[in-house]
């Protein structure tokens, strides 16, 4: 555990443990030099979702962190709505423990959440069978939900910071074309 205590405050938390990823991530970032990049996966088919972790307001501060650093983030489908790793699937392709990440992308409230208009029982890997799934359409309208909150690329777009590779951050230039 980053943590020693358990009676921290979430605040006290959050600060706690960014700062331990804030550490790590600079630590890999001068490895890379300015040859390379640090590509930041959401989570990914060989591993449980965010949301098995995490709330969704704690996912919301994860992928501030995760847009907001430089580097390429990598946002594994599903992600972005906070779709559950589902616990108990039989494993398909030998998955095993990572068939759950690899349920299918839940696009809407219809039978088979708009991916297939198979029978449930034709799908190759189940979706969610919770009625209360979170999905595209619902939250596309909802102004408070993960997906809205971080499909801001205009973030890191209008701040240019965000765009610099990390060598010219390094060294206070304001764009690529600063003699730094």
């Amino acid at each position: 555990m980053i943590y020693s205590e358990s009676n921290l405050t979430f605040l006290e938390l959050y600060a706690e443990i960014s700062s331990h990823l804030l550490k790590k991530y600079l630590e890999y970032l001068s490895l890379a030099d300015s040859k390379r990049l640090i590509c930041i996966p959401s989570s990914n088919h060989d591993m449980v979702r965010m949301r098995d972790t995490l709330d969704e307001e704690e996912m919301k501060l994860a992928f501030a962190f995760l847009l907001s650093m430089p580097g390429a983030p990598f946002i594994y489908y599903g992600d972005e709505i906070g779709m559950k790793y589902l616990h108990g699937l039989t494993s398909v392709e030998g998955g095993y423990g990572r068939t759950g990440s690899r349920s299918p992308m839940q696009w809407n409230a219809t039978p088979n959440a708009g991916f297939s208009s198979a029978a449930p029982d034709q799908l190759y890997i189940p979706i969610d069978p919770d009625s209360n799934r979170p999905n595209v359409a619902q939250q596309q309208v909802d102004p408070d939900s993960l997906y809205l909150k971080i499909h801001l690329p205009t973030i890191r777009e209008s701040n240019g910071y965000l765009l610099l590779p990390w060598n010219l951050l390094r060294h206070n230039c304001r764009s690529r074309y600063d003699e730094c």
